[in-house]
């Protein structure tokens, strides 16, 4: 799926490029743009303005939504208030934004990832209190401890 006019992970997630060292370019555009502000190379609703020379991080990132070949424009994260990201065969982390409320399809998303057996994690950007919805058989508690140990080794 394309992206369309979605722009949310321009603004909710960090987005920090590496920069050219001892004459070596690493990235022709470098980018520090903190979790929950837009990215000065982006512009809301309409997309990235240097999207053929964007970094690494940029390009290689996809959201769930991104990956689907036929997923719903409802599923869309700006649509449906969630960025979903799979981060293993077990689990599917959605990011949210502090003042949105979750739309009706985002948590029938959350239901049909239950369904399929995947634990789903929701954190809002700007903390790290996560909402728990895991599948049958798993115990919040165990949900919660996968959680922050990949927290840990992701934040070093």
């Amino acid at each position: 799926m394309e992206c369309g006019e979605c722009t949310e992970c321009c603004e909710l997630f960090e987005v920090k490029s590496l920069k050219a060292t001892q004459g070596n370019i690493i990235e022709t555009i470098v980018i520090d743009s903190p979790a929950g502000e837009m990215c000065g190379y982006c512009e809301k609703n309409v997309g990235c303005k240097v999207h053929e020379e964007r970094p690494k991080i940029c390009r290689e990132f996809l959201c769930a939504y991104a990956q689907q070949e036929n997923a719903s424009l409802f599923m869309r994260p700006d649509r449906c208030g969630i960025i979903f990201e799979k981060i293993d065969e077990e689990m599917f982390i959605g990011t949210v934004r502090a003042e949105v409320t979750i739309s009706e399809h985002g948590m029938n998303q959350i239901k049909v990832f239950n369904q399929q057996g995947y634990d789903v994690v929701l954190r809002k950007h700007d903390t790290l209190q996560p909402m728990l919805y895991p599948r049958d058989g798993v115990e919040k508690f165990n949900l919660l401890k996968k959680f922050l140990k990949l927290v840990k080794t992701n934040n070093g």
